[in-house]
């Protein structure tokens, strides 16, 4: 049972939405490798750049309240005990990256040159999303409504 004010999350989801921000910062830096092959795009590239940054800090943050670097290795899984105001400024940071990768999704070209990174920010603002409707779903405070 959790303390008033606290949030139990299963180490495994923990690691998970971990692992999920590793993927999301390698997308960023595929995204600006995809970007930088023509020298157009500064802002776009900055934007992938933020992305996988955010991305990065909240990785390393889940890492320092519990999770893990693989869910194969959890043999006997706990349930960890956060505070709200914590998983709520995870779903803040989730967020942001979401609005990010929309923010970037407009500043690319509808053609097909641009398919691939049009796909990968697609993909970074979807991994993003399912981490905020995990948080919310285990607890934390909506921070914001997020329009898809």
């Amino acid at each position: 049972m959790a303390t008033p004010g606290c949030i139990l999350v299963s180490e495994e989801l923990l690691t998970e939405w971990s692992l999920s921000c590793v993927h999301i910062n390698h997308l960023g830096t595929l995204l600006q490798k995809e970007l930088r092959r023509d020298g157009e795009h500064a802002n776009a590239i900055d934007l992938a750049e933020r992305v996988g940054q955010r991305a990065w800090a909240l990785h390393e943050e889940l890492r320092q309240h519990g999770a893990r670097n693989s869910n194969a290795k959890i043999q006997t899984p706990q349930c960890i005990q956060l505070r709200e105001e914590l998983t709520t400024r995870w779903a803040e940071n989730c967020a942001d990256i979401y609005s990010l990768g929309s923010i970037l999704d407009r500043e690319l070209p509808r053609n097909r040159t641009y398919a691939r990174a049009i796909d990968l920010a697609g993909r970074a603002k979807r991994r993003a999303w399912t981490i905020y409707s995990e948080l919310v779903q285990n607890g934390a405070n909506a921070p914001a409504t997020i329009s898809r």
